[in-house]
């Protein structure tokens, strides 16, 4: 079955900051922006920098469980759902933050992956808009067809992309400490020092 997102979710962006966040360490609200979430998906909860919000109705832009981050500005594309997150925390405006209306007929892990594979090429194709500063506009999102099959379907996809994720943070993990012994080796060589190779 095919479906456009804004029939089974609720989009909007995320929390407006007046320039840029400054952090306070006694502000009420975390902020996620987009230097926390790496291209995995990945949010870096213990970075979020602290804020206090000056609009009155910033409950409504508070995550819960379930909620699906998708990064609309810039070059990147990638989209994360939220699991537990801490109390008040709040997106940047360079999310949209989706809520799906019914989890069991639209997971949000599925959601997510379709987010960031199935439709990567129609949203990079027809919906990016601005100059240098690309975006996409709330109305393409929610007029985004979703192919969305079975419940069983859905898992079984959301579960294979958890592992490409994890797989990916792995082998770029493994990538970062082989360069920074490759250049530790490569240090003690100039240095003359001997090496042990």
């Amino acid at each position: 079955m095919q479906i456009r997102l804004g029939e089974v979710a609720d989009i909007q962006i995320g929390y407006q900051v007046a320039g840029k966040a400054e952090p306070d360490p006694d502000g009420t609200h975390y902020l996620i922006q987009t230097s926390d979430v790496d291209n995995t998906g990945s949010i870096a909860w213990a970075e979020l920098v602290q804020v206090v919000p000056v609009t009155r109705s910033v409950e409504r832009y508070e995550l819960v469980d379930g909620d699906v981050l998708f990064l609309a500005k810039g070059v990147r594309r990638v989209s994360t759902v939220i699991r537990q997150p801490p109390a008040r925390t709040i997106p940047a405006s360079t999310f949209y933050l989706i809520r799906t209306r019914d989890q069991s007929a639209l997971l949000p892990e599925y959601l997510n992956w379709y987010l960031n594979v199935g439709a990567r090429d129609a949203l990079t194709a027809r919906e990016l808009q601005g100059s240098t500063m690309t975006f996409v506009r709330k109305e393409s999102l929610a007029d985004l067809p979703v192919d969305v099959p079975d419940l069983s379907s859905q898992r079984a996809i959301a579960s294979l992309f958890d592992l490409v994720r994890r797989e990916e943070a792995l082998v770029g993990e493994l990538l970062s400490r082989r360069a920074s012994l490759i250049n530790i080796v490569a240090r003690r060589a100039a240095a003359g020092k001997d090496t042990g190779a």
